[in-house]
C-alpha cells in the first residue's frame, strides 16, 4: 500500500444528452484527466459537440504538493474553457461545486473533489471533533491536558 496522496475527482454531466452521468477518477500526484473529442481523452465527446468541443480541449491535473489541489488548464481550445461562467485564461484551481463549461454554450460538468479518500477524511474529521470536544471540557474533568 502506498502513502502517496490520492485525490478522488468526480465529474458529473449537466447537459441534456448525458445529464447525471458521472466519471470518477482516483489520481496520484501529477496524473491528469484529458477532456476533448480525441479518442484518447478520458472524457471523450462525440460529433454532436464537434463545433464546440476541441479535440484536446482541457486537462485537469492533480498536484499532491502541500496545497493538494486539482487544476484545470485550457489546452488552446477554439471556444475556451469556463469555470462558473469565467473564462480560464491559463489555469484555474478547482473546488467542489465548480461548473466546467466547454465553450460558451457547450457541455457542462460539475466538479466534486473528495480528497485523499473517504475513509481517511472521515477518520480525521472524527478525531479532530473528539479532540475539540475534549478541549472544551473543564480542566478538572480533563485532568492532564496534553492535546
Amino acid at each position: 500500500m502506498t502513502n502517496e496522496p490520492l485525490l478522488t475527482l468526480m465529474l458529473e454531466h449537466l447537459d441534456d444528452a448525458r445529464q447525471g452521468k458521472q466519471h470518477v477518477f482516483r489520481l496520484s500526484s501529477g496524473q491528469s484527466v484529458l477532456i476533448g473529442r480525441d479518442e484518447t481523452a478520458e472524457i471523450c465527446f462525440g460529433r454532436e459537440e464537434d463545433d464546440i468541443v476541441s479535440r484536446l480541449h482541457a486537462r485537469i491535473t492533480f498536484s499532491g504538493n502541500a496545497h493538494f489541489q486539482a487544476v484545470v488548464m485550457d489546452l488552446g481550445s477554439r471556444n475556451g474553457t469556463y469555470i462558473n461562467l469565467a473564462r480560464v485564461d491559463n489555469h484555474h484551481i478547482l473546488r467542489s461545486g465548480d461548473i466546467i463549461r466547454l465553450g460558451t454554450s457547450g457541455p457542462e460538468l460539475r466538479v466534486r473533489i473528495l480528497g485523499k479518500d473517504k475513509t481517511t477524511a472521515r477518520s480525521a474529521g472524527f478525531l479532530h471533533g473528539l479532540r475539540d470536544w475534549f478541549r472544551s471540557l473543564p480542566a478538572a474533568v480533563r485532568g492532564n491536558d496534553h492535546l
